[in-house]
């Protein structure tokens, strides 16, 4: 058994039963997910300090064809929670 199935062999019985099987399907899933998570973000955070911040979130809804500028206002004061 490689080294990878073995960490996800629970019980180590060189097999996987239903529940290891959920467990690095739920897993996988997460790691994809955090990743599409991650590149949406980057789109939106084009200097890329960590913070998507007005004019970025203006110019990326004007690439997506939302040219009134009123949204992006919108969407800051209704997500952005620490203000």
């Amino acid at each position: 058994m490689t080294n990878s199935c073995q960490q996800v062999d629970a019980d180590s019985n060189g097999t996987l039963n239903y529940e290891e099987f959920i467990a690095v399907s739920v897993h996988l899933q997460k790691m994809a997910n955090d990743e599409h998570l991650r590149k949406a973000f980057s789109f939106f955070d084009k200097d890329g300090n960590g913070f998507i911040e007005l004019e970025e979130l203006r110019e990326a809804l004007v690439e997506e064809g939302v040219s009134d500028s009123d949204v992006a206002v919108d969407i800051l004061r209704e997500i952005d929670s620490d203000k």
